[in-house]
């Protein structure tokens, strides 16, 4: 009997979310070794790199999913345009994460009134909570992006 219980608390453990990127390594994923300035808005960090002629910006944003975070970084462009979007920590059961095509739908959208689940965003079964954290996240970071 324990030792069913040691291989289903280790199954458990296993499922639970992970660190997928340090800010750092997502920063990095982007704009490589290339040196990074901020700039804050709101209640929002925008890293840029010095060494972009595209002058895009990366914010990293968290929201609660169930009762663990989820975070995510957003490469925005200069004009809003959402160019790519980083799972870089879910602490909820892996079960719970999005598939990545549930992400892509993100590239190339701006910030309108579409951006949204049952519009633009197609949600996921079975990783609903996961779904609105996540747009709740980019409408977020997007808004911040739109005050600069």
């Amino acid at each position: 009997m324990k030792i069913v219980t040691a291989m289903v608390c280790a199954a458990l453990f296993a499922a639970e979310g992970k660190t997928y990127f340090t800010k750092q390594e997502a920063l990095q994923e982007v704009w490589g070794e290339s040196e990074i300035t901020l700039e804050h808005v709101s209640d929002h960090t925008f890293y840029k790199s010095l060494d972009s002629s595209d002058n895009s910006s990366a914010c990293f944003n968290s929201q609660r999913v169930r009762s663990k975070g989820q975070t995510i970084m957003l490469h925005v462009a200069d004009d809003g345009t959402i160019v790519d979007i980083l799972v870089c920590r879910f602490n909820e059961p892996i079960r719970y994460k999005a598939p990545p095509r549930f992400y892509q739908q993100f590239i190339g959208k701006k910030l309108n009134a579409d951006l949204r689940l049952k519009r633009d965003i197609d949600g996921v079964s079975g990783a609903t909570l996961t779904s609105r954290a996540t747009v709740k996240s980019v409408r977020e970071i997007l808004t911040a992006h739109a005050k600069k």
